[in-house]
């Protein structure tokens, strides 16, 4: 969910598909949600460790 603050063009705090919006230090950000990585695979964890 999304909440405008300061107008339609002002800035905005919540997910607007692929897009974020913040405030910080008074400021408001956007920013992309990061892209989705495929999980670890077992040896990619395992292996490591028993070398």
């Amino acid at each position: 969910m999304v909440r405008i603050t300061k107008g339609l063009l002002g800035g905005f705090s919540g997910k607007i598909g692929p897009v974020v919006g913040y405030t910080l230090y008074g400021k408001e950000w956007m920013r992309s949600l990061p892209e989705k990585t495929a999980p670890h695979t077992l040896r990619s964890v395992v292996v490591p460790f028993l070398v």
